[in-house]
């Protein structure tokens, strides 16, 4: 479409050919009725005039096609735009429900692992700890318990309480 630029030069061409070979058919038809002109002149000019018409018809008739494929053309493009839109929207729709689906399922992941592997390893640091304090009478290891600061929850079920209060886990598992 973008190649098909409207062009009237061969049009005009034809058109300003035709006009002249019309004026010269009507001078040697003026000079031919003042008994100045020959029937040969006379003759040449109007297979002059008539092919310099057929040329022009063709030129027209050419320029009428271009036109109905230009606009032809336009109309499949504008259709081909608004049909790729469509599956430009249900892509983002289908990719926006298969990520939030991904995002529930590894939101849900992440925090059972924490919970798990922290709980754990808590469990093993508090044994050491009461190891340590039963071996050095007066001294406190302090509680075993883990503070973790999660990226922002969309999905996970209790999602508004670690987004507010963070994911504090002991070792008796996660601390309300």
């Amino acid at each position: 479409l973008a190649n098909m630029t409207s062009d009237d030069s061969p049009l005009a061409s034809a058109r300003e050919a035709e006009r002249t070979a019309q004026d010269r058919l009507e001078e040697v038809e003026a000079l031919l009725a003042m008994g100045e002109g020959t029937p040969e002149e006379a003759k040449a000019a109007q297979a002059e005039a008539k092919k310099a018409a057929q040329a022009l018809d063709k030129q027209q008739a050419e320029h009428r096609r271009q036109e109905a494929a230009r606009r032809g053309l336009t109309r499949k493009l504008e259709g081909a735009e608004a049909q790729l839109e469509t599956l430009g929207r249900a892509y983002r729709q289908a990719l926006g429900r298969l990520r939030h689906a991904e995002l529930a399922a590894l939101e849900s992941e992440l925090v059972a692992d924490f919970e798990r592997i922290a709980a754990e390893r808590l469990k093993a640091l508090a044994g050491i700890h009461a190891d340590l304090e039963e071996a050095e009478p007066g001294s406190d290891y302090g509680r075993a318990a883990m503070d973790i600061k999660l990226p922002h929850l969309h999905h996970h079920a209790e999602a508004d309480s670690i987004n507010r209060h963070g994911l504090t886990i002991t070792t008796g598992g996660r601390e309300e």
